[in-house]
């Protein structure tokens, strides 16, 4: 969505944009709301490492959608494909690279995932978040240009203050203000042992926001009376980590990218089930640099998570040692960065930018630059 927004912000509408996805993700929900995209759905499913009969059935729907794929390229036509991972990106990822239309795969993550490294030496350029990824990718140019982030947050860590960004959301400018986030689909591992403390953390003079996803209708009931504020999601999520002077998160490579972004201190506990312990990776990336503190989940059955979070606030030297870290890693640029790097694609062709498969060789590689990955004609990559 960052990608989408940068380019709409630059262009307008004279870039057309196409989302290819399943309807089980989420992209279903955000794109279908109307994000000026054309939404586009095949079916993909995630491979069983194992030979099972649901190895087999995932076998068949990526099958499925490899055919379906090709059906909307040769609708849309396009001239660029931006593959930032996962299973439903294999099939429009696979037809760009056989086709030599320009491909190029964002990776957020320190691991990358299966697709990605599967796909890394087929596609014209690989954007890494992070440098050490480029130990694990076999790519013909690899880039670092950090995390996308929408406008949204970036405005918010130039234009508020956070004080500021604490009225706007009703609560005290003055009291600390601690910010839970457990992803899209909430995480009741970060919110179960916080729960026997939220008195205590009241009578310290600390608020609380959990953004919650999935898991919010359960804790509104819980905590009806504590004057907690749950939220399932914002699009406001720039204020809120502004107006935070803790965040208590899951690894992710696009929530510790916001955090860097604004600088803030963390607490960070991995999502054990990521594939690869890729989160993991993540969070002992920031955590070795000295801008979070990383907790695993089973440490918090050992360790009282208030009892952490009531150290580092009473610590105000540690806080702002880890905020400074943090903000030493943040890629405020890079959004700007990634565009850039496509947009010698986008340039190429037609004086429209209505993707097309059709692109005329003259003056491609100049366009591209020097030393940057060279298309072949049309009529052999189309066989005509």
């Amino acid at each position: 969505m960052a990608f989408i927004e940068g380019l709409r912000r630059r262009y307008g509408d004279e870039v057309q944009i196409a989302y290819v996805g399943t309807r089980r993700g989420l992209e279903a929900r955000v794109l279908d709301q109307g994000a000026g995209v054309q939404f586009f759905t095949i079916q993909a499913r995630g491979l069983e490492r194992h030979l099972t009969g649901r190895a087999a059935v995932a076998l068949g729907q990526n099958g499925l959608g490899l055919a379906q794929t090709l059906h909307i390229l040769k609708r849309f036509r396009p001239q660029l494909i931006f593959g930032t991972g996962g299973y439903g990106c294999f099939a429009p990822l696979f037809w760009g690279s056989l086709l030599r239309i320009p491909t190029v795969i964002h990776e957020q993550n320190v691991l990358p995932g299966l697709v990605n490294r599967l796909m890394a030496p087929r596609v014209d350029c690989v954007l890494l978040s992070y440098p050490d990824t480029a130990r694990y990718v076999r790519a013909k140019r690899w880039v670092v240009t950090g995390v996308p982030l929408r406008p949204s947050i970036l405005e918010a860590r130039t234009q508020l203050d956070p004080q500021g960004a604490k009225r706007l959301f009703h609560l005290d400018p003055v009291r600390p203000l601690v910010l839970v986030m457990g992803g899209s689909h909430g995480a009741r591992a970060l919110h179960e042992p916080l729960l026997p403390g939220i008195a205590r953390l009241q009578r310290e003079g600390i608020q609380l926001v959990l953004l919650a996803g999935g898991d919010a209708t359960r804790l509104r009931a819980q905590l009806s009376k504590e004057g907690v504020i749950v939220l399932e999601h914002t699009p406001e999520i720039g204020v809120l980590l502004k107006a935070a002077d803790l965040v208590i998160s899951r690894a992710g490579g696009a929530t510790l990218a916001e955090l860097t972004a604004l600088g803030k201190p963390a607490i960070v506990v991995p999502w054990p089930g990521a594939v690869g312990g890729h989160q993991e990776k993540n969070a002992r990336w920031l955590a070795e640099r000295g801008a979070c503190l990383l907790l695993l989940e089973d440490q918090l059955q050992q360790k009282e998570l208030v009892d952490e979070i009531l150290r580092l606030l009473r610590d105000p030297s540690q806080l702002f040692a880890m905020a400074q870290a943090s903000a030493r890693l943040g890629r405020i640029d890079a959004l700007d960065h990634v565009i850039r790097e496509v947009e010698p694609y986008l340039h190429h062709g037609t004086s429209s930018r209505v993707l097309s498969f059709h692109r005329h060789r003259r003056g491609w590689h100049e366009r591209l630059g020097l030393g940057a990955p060279r298309a072949r004609p049309s009529h052999k990559r189309l066989g005509s």
